[in-house]
C-alpha cells in the first residue's frame, strides 16, 4: 500500500 502512496504523492512521502 505504502508503494501505491509513493505513486500518487512521490514527493510527499519523499521528503519523510
Amino acid at each position: 500500500m505504502r508503494n501505491r502512496i509513493l505513486l500518487l504523492n512521490g514527493p510527499y512521502f519523499s521528503a519523510e
